[in-house]
């Protein structure tokens, strides 16, 4: 319904009320407003045709008597009210991936407990679905955080998280170069990537083109650093890439150029070191605790309890176990602070 479809009467009262609230509601003065409001929204939701305020007003008045009463009975409510000013912005206006992204941002930081996690995650879903790359800036964040948290946590599958961390890098990427929003952006962009990046840990989430091109220009920027060279060689075979591509040829050859190294005698710490460098992390890890417990050395089982818990935090992003690792070591090398360095970065 819009003014123009009222009676001149009707018309000209309900005009009057738009303008009345919104004075009031410029004062925060909500409760005052509220009575011009109800008559303006419901006299005509659509106002002109154009204007949108009357929903967002809505929203923030029923926001204030939400967070203004204890009565679970009336916050129950005041959400009923407010997910339905969202649903007549959409039966006016369209854009309902506009909408579902506002309700769970809502749901997630407004109104903790009144929509379970997965009712909040289903609504970004269901945003970004639509929206792909060109998705709200301010989904980004709060479904990183759903997303990644239900990957680690084993609560979808690595197929469901490997399209929705590819679409937030894209978003990401989208967004930061559209010149919109720079403040939000940068936001964004000091907390998601670096949520995603730990994604890494999780085999299968990244497929072999996203190793290929963050490591290897990271390799050509530095590519005499052995360092860089053995970490873009063994993220790239972590990320299934093939040994014969030219990427990894390229790596390879650095690495044989700048980093030789005689390899330990045969025995588990080679197969370890084997693993690790081909990038098959979660062997590698396995196969230097199997060395750790066999080894009655107290210097070793602090080396390489240590260095376990660098790869859970360097390679396989599992930060509790690299935490686990490096007090381990510590119990061996008390009087070492490598270990509580580590720690220190977690």
């Amino acid at each position: 319904m819009t003014l123009d479809e009222l009676s001149p009467a009707k018309k000209d009262e309900t005009e009057t009320a738009y303008v009345l609230y919104k004075d009031l509601v410029k004062l925060k003065k909500y409760n005052e407003a509220f009575p011009l409001w109800k008559k303006a929204y419901y006299g005509a939701p659509a106002a002109n045709g154009s204007i949108k305020y009357q929903y967002e007003d809505g929203l923030a008045i029923y926001k204030y008597f939400y967070d203004n009463t204890s009565d679970q009975k009336l916050k129950s409510s005041y959400i009923d009210t407010i997910m339905s000013i969202y649903d007549k912005r959409v039966e006016c206006f369209g854009d309902s991936a506009y909408v579902a992204g506002r309700k769970a941002f809502d749901y997630y930081y407004y109104y903790k407990g009144e929509a379970t996690d997965d009712e909040i995650y289903n609504l970004f879903k269901q945003s970004i679905d639509a929206k792909g790359k060109k998705a709200d800036y301010f989904i980004i964040n709060p479904f990183s955080k759903l997303m990644s948290d239900r990957i680690v946590n084993e609560e979808i599958s690595i197929e469901e998280g490997s399209r929705y961390a590819g679409l937030l890098l894209e978003a990401i990427e989208y967004g930061t170069n559209s010149g919109k929003n720079k403040e939000a952006w940068e936001i964004i962009n000091d907390y998601a990537p670096a949520r995603l990046e730990n994604l890494e840990g999780i085999e299968g989430i990244y497929d072999c083109n996203y190793y290929q091109e963050k490591y290897l220009e990271l390799f050509r920027e530095d590519s005499t650093n052995c360092e860089i060279i053995n970490k873009a060689y063994s993220r790239m075979l972590w990320g299934k890439c093939g040994k014969d591509i030219p990427a990894l040829v390229e790596v390879a050859a650095a690495k044989e150029r700048h980093c030789y190294t005689p390899p330990p005698p045969d025995g588990p710490l080679k197969k370890a070191y084997i693993a690790y460098t081909e990038g098959r992390y979660l062997e590698a890890v396995q196969l230097f605790e199997d060395f750790v417990q066999l080894t009655e050395d107290p210097v070793k089982k602090a080396k390489y309890n240590l260095l376990i818990g660098k790869i859970y935090y360097g390679d396989i992003k599992n930060f509790s176990l690299s935490r686990k690792y490096a007090l381990e070591s510590a119990k061996y090398a008390p009087e070492s602070g490598e270990p509580y360095l580590l720690i220190g970065k977690l």
